[in-house]
């Protein structure tokens, strides 16, 4: 805490009192002749401090947990050249409690836009650097997607395409990276809009 510690600002309360004592109780015929006046002591006011802003305890969600609000279903269906459901919440208790919000866009041939929004400054360096740049390989027990990352205004988010089938066989990575280039700035205007509040993870407590 800046100023004072209490026990300094204590010792200036005391020294301010032994000086206004001592000046009341010197009437006008108790002065020595002999000696000059007592110099009048000022005390400086006690610096104050600015309050410390609250710590926020809960999470504040990317998207306030709102995957509408992070891509709609027309504009992704636009980019991907595929007719796209509304968006199904997949956010997990731990991915909530780091202020995430995870969604995905699902077609009726298997292809879906997944996004994963969490607040910047929480995501590992080596992370970002994976998926700076459009990467493609096998998740899960029998997934194939291309993935990128994009971040804005405290925002990080993984945007993926996964695979989909065209006669029985699962899109190239050619094709992959196309819907993903274009699919991205979809999410990229969301992160954009000024009144999208940057999401917070939650300060651990005693709970944790």
């Amino acid at each position: 805490m800046n100023g004072f510690p209490p026990s300094r600002f204590a010792f200036v309360l005391a020294a301010a009192s032994i000086v206004l004592l001592v000046s009341g109780c010197a009437g006008p015929g108790s002065a020595d002749p002999g000696l000059s006046p007592t110099p009048s002591v000022s005390v400086s006011p006690t610096a104050t401090t600015a309050p410390t802003p609250a710590v926020p305890t809960l999470a504040v969600p990317a998207f306030a947990g709102d995957c509408g609000l992070m891509a709609s279903a027309s504009d992704l269906s636009v980019s991907v050249e595929r007719t796209l459901a509304d968006p199904e919440n997949g956010t997990s208790p731990g991915v909530r409690t780091l202020g995430g919000t995870s969604c995905v866009w699902r077609a009726n041939d298997f292809l879906g836009v997944r996004a994963h929004a969490l607040p910047t400054a929480i995501v590992p360096q080596d992370v970002q650097d994976s998926y700076a740049t459009p990467t493609c390989g096998s998740y899960t027990s029998d997934g194939y997607g291309c993935g990128v990352a994009v971040s804005k205004r405290g925002i990080w988010i993984l945007v993926s395409v996964d695979s989909y089938l065209i006669d029985g066989s699962p899109a190239t990575d050619e094709v992959l990276r196309r819907q993903l280039a274009a699919a991205t700035p979809v999410f990229e205007s969301a992160m954009s809009d000024a009144t999208t509040p940057a999401p917070v993870a939650a300060v651990p407590d005693d709970a944790w």
